[in-house]
């Protein structure tokens, strides 16, 4: 079975992959009934939402301190 991603899910639905990354990431920028549909695909697909490693990557950042 083939990777669940962000561009699939877009597919599926009929919109941008920002418009999926949205759904996760901003959700008021939406209306309820797309998001929903978004979710609701998503779901079926599988997808279990954006990759902690990969939002790092893309921001530099990991969001953990070291103590000594």
């Amino acid at each position: 079975m083939a990777r669940v991603t962000l561009q699939s899910i877009a597919e599926e639905v009929g919109v941008s992959r920002m418009t999926v990354s949205n759904a996760f990431s901003k959700p008021d920028q939406l209306s309820d009934a797309l998001r929903e549909r978004i979710m609701a695909v998503a779901d079926r697909l599988g997808y279990l939402g954006p990759d902690p490693s990969a939002r790092s990557l893309a921001t530099g950042t990991t969001g953990t301190i070291g103590v000594l």
